[in-house]
């Protein structure tokens, strides 16, 4: 009974997770921009480690952030009910 519901939004999350990679790249490519994954693509070839050492931080960074609005929200909850 759950898996065929689990099924349809998993589907229908790859089309929209496509969908705004497309879009992205597009835009990107249309003003000339270089995205951030595609210039760690390139730079992995000529500088492997830096690659690495980038994609690291960029998710430390990013668990940072969504740690940091974790916390904000919870605070912010807790005075509502207050």
């Amino acid at each position: 009974m759950v898996l065929p519901v689990l099924r349809t939004s998993v589907l229908n999350a790859s089309f929209i997770t496509v969908a705004l990679v497309l879009g992205e790249f597009t835009v990107a490519n249309i003003l000339g921009f270089e995205t951030f994954p595609t210039w760690i693509l390139r730079i992995s070839g000529s500088q492997p480690q830096l690659s690495v050492a980038v994609s690291v931080l960029s998710l430390l960074v990013t668990w940072l952030l969504l740690l940091m609005i974790s916390a904000l929200d919870r605070r912010r909850g807790t005075k509502e009910t207050s």
